[in-house]
């Protein structure tokens, strides 16, 4: 867009710059009026092949299971979400976090190899054998001395590298001119430079320890090969394929058969005759709005709304004959006037497109996962996605992080405003995600092949992280649950130090005060109530709190009387709130206490909330995340307080007529 463009085949005078590339000229000629606004909305010849291609395929059948229509999405409040979430997957693919990933462990190899013993292909016969001399106390340090002692000669035979390392016994001079030194410093090339995928470093000459680091943490890690790395793109890619899937099922899943049914209706004589084919058209039945899509080849609409928000569940297709609809063309170029349609006839015979998935795909990639969904199935959504993530990739909680952000609009809201919105939560939380954190171990329990850790974060938040120490067949696992640590000194024996000082420790190792790197996953939800809310500043919350502010939502939904008291209430505590901060938005002194303390008393006497309960809401509005569980399930998602355990006995025999009346 920066470039000094050339518009070929066409002359200056022509026609207006294409309001969707902003490149191309239209076709239509400019007129001289300045009423006429026609040729300016017109797209180009092709911006306009690209508009119709999708619905082309669509119609050939070629993408049947799920929408394209984001008149289908939208829920039963006319709202949609942008569900996108990231794996930090590139540090993995470039091989910079494969440093924790143990191919062999030096304790299990020195375990099996209590002799080294060198075999000669030739002379099978001339078997030497010898001790290992690595000490299982402390095998990291004591490999790196043997190491040590083997750089100043180069020997062919030697029973230590020679069964570290395969290739070793090759090794050899080129000439009898070439020191020992100089095979040392080609071998070091070729098991060390050659291997590292950043940063590589060198031969040094005066610096021994240097060089027997290198060789023995290279020896014994997992390398960036090609096949490793398209291993970790591919199981990116599957992950993200595996969430597209559940998330069919979820945003299909109604009690109202109509929510995935889509129906033909045929006009009646008494209709309009200016239809355009492959037009939608807009308008509204009973208060909701109808999308309906002409096709000129059959003469007849196809629905491309949710139909749940026209029809009951016990209503029959039948519930929208004899109807008159006042419809308007979704294109401006054809939106002239308004058509009247009188429905003849409602049919079922829609084909392979009678039943859809209400989901749309904008992107899947290693890389980035985004796709539109409605609103009242983007919680479930989410939920499963951090539930798949969090079985999928214990091992590698700490160094994979999955960042999420939702993004909640009305469906008439510009999409250049959403896809926007959606950009600045992915800039933020990749940025938030590439520096690690300490969090301390508070509490560690093995169990069952699975390590429960508590630790605490760098904010006083606790989390609870299980990670399986035990491979499927029983063994062992010494290849993957590995955590960075503070400590500069490897002390258990599976402890193995990078040359640069950064010492990994298995998770069944840790202890109580060990600091750990990590790097945090987050979440970002936004509603676009009004496009300018994707300047303001995000608020981006660690992932373990979305469900905890769920869970907030069922405590308050069992234990709070009714939406209204709860309203007041809470409308009474951020009033409160706001007088009692200055006007840095920091809390005067002792006003957080004295508020929290308002807090408990307001819901306690005007809510009826104790004991335990009343406890966890009291903490949860210190932190935040009340006015967070608040917000989202009565502004985003409008839901209702149902009083299960106040009114539990009266609610059972309430019906859903007497649901409705009382709504």
């Amino acid at each position: 867009l920066f470039r000094d463009w050339q518009i070929s085949d066409h002359d200056s005078s022509d026609g207006h710059v294409c309001p969707v590339c902003l490149v191309r000229r239209s076709d239509d000629k400019k007129s001289d009026k300045k009423s006429d606004k026609k040729s300016k909305r017109t797209p180009c010849k092709v911006c306009k092949d690209r508009r119709t291609g999708r619905l082309d395929i669509w119609l050939k059948e070629k993408l049947v299971t799920d929408s394209i229509w984001i008149s289908e999405l939208a829920d039963a409040n006319d709202r949609v979400a942008l569900v996108t979430m990231s794996l930090d997957i590139e540090p993995w693919l470039d091989g910079s976090r494969l440093d924790a990933l143990r191919a062999q462990t030096i304790p299990e190899w020195r375990r099996f190899n209590p002799e080294l013993s060198e075999f000669w292909e030739r002379n099978k016969d001339k078997r030497r054998k010898g001790s290992n001399p690595i000490n299982l106390d402390r095998p990291f340090d004591s490999l790196q001395q043997e190491i040590m002692k083997r750089l100043g000669q180069f020997k062919n035979d030697d029973l230590l590298f020679c069964n570290l390392q395969e290739g070793y016994r090759y090794a050899k001079k080129k000439d009898d001119q070439q020191s020992d030194k100089e095979i040392w410093e080609s071998y070091f090339s070729l098991i060390v430079e050659d291997r590292v995928s950043n940063n590589q470093p060198g031969w040094e000459k005066d610096n021994l320890l240097h060089n027997a680091r290198w060789l023995a943490y290279q020896l014994f890690r997992k390398l960036a090969s090609p096949g490793r790395i398209y291993r970790f793109q591919r199981q990116a890619k599957d992950f993200f394929k595996g969430l597209l899937a559940e998330f069919r099922e979820i945003a299909a899943a109604d009690r109202n058969r109509w929510r995935v049914r889509r129906l033909v209706i045929n006009p009646d004589t008494g209709s309009s005759d200016s239809w355009e084919d492959l037009q939608s058209y807009n308008g509204r039945y009973l208060g909701a709005p109808i999308s309906l899509l002409y096709r000129e080849k059959t003469n007849d609409f196809l629905t491309i709304c949710n139909l749940a928000r026209l029809l009951e569940p016990e209503q029959g297709k039948d519930g929208l004959d004899g109807i008159t609809l006042r419809l308007k063309a979704e294109d401006r170029e054809y939106k002239k006037k308004s058509e009247i349609l009188k429905v003849k006839s409602v049919s079922d015979k829609a084909g392979e497109l009678g039943c859809y998935h209400p989901v749309i795909l904008l992107e899947l990639s290693p890389v980035r996962f985004r796709v539109l969904v409605p609103l009242e199935a983007a919680s479930k959504c989410v939920d499963y996605a951090i539930g798949a993530w969090n079985e999928q990739f214990a091992r590698v909680w700490d160094r994979l992080p999955l960042r999420a952000g939702v993004v909640t609009f009305r469906r008439k809201t510009p999409f250049q405003a959403v896809i926007e919105a959606a950009r600045n939560i992915e800039a933020d939380l990749t940025k938030s995600s590439k520096t690690s954190e300490t969090w301390r171990v508070e509490y560690r329990e093995t169990r069952e092949g699975a390590v429960a850790l508590s630790l605490v974060c760098p904010d006083g938040q606790r989390e609870l992280r299980t990670m399986p120490v035990k491979l499927p067949d029983g063994r062992e696992d010494v290849f993957y649950p590995y955590l960075a640590v503070e400590e500069k000194k490897a002390r258990f024996p599976l402890d193995f130090q990078h040359p640069k000082g950064q010492t990994y420790r298995h998770a069944k190792d840790l202890q109580i005060g060990d600091g750990v790197f990590v790097y945090p996953s987050y979440i970002a939800t936004v509603f676009l109530d009004s496009t300018a809310r994707r300047f303001e500043l995000l608020s981006r919350r660690r992932l373990t709190q979305w469900r905890r502010m769920r869970d907030l939502w069922r405590l308050i939904d069992r234990n709070v009387p009714s939406q209204t008291a709860l309203r007041g209430a809470w409308s009474e505590l951020v009033e409160r709130r706001e007088a009692w901060k200055g006007l840095d938005r920091t809390w005067v002194e002792g006003g957080k206490n004295a508020w929290l303390d308002l807090v408990r008393a307001v819901f306690h006497e005007r809510l009826g909330v104790r004991s335990a309960c009343l406890e966890t809401l009291v903490q949860a509005a210190g932190d935040g995340l009340l006015d967070w569980s608040l917000e989202w399930h009565m502004s985003v998602l409008k839901k209702q307080v149902s009083g299960l355990h106040v009114h539990g006995e009266r609610r059972q025999e309430v019906t859903d007529d007497d649901r409705k009346e009382e709504f």
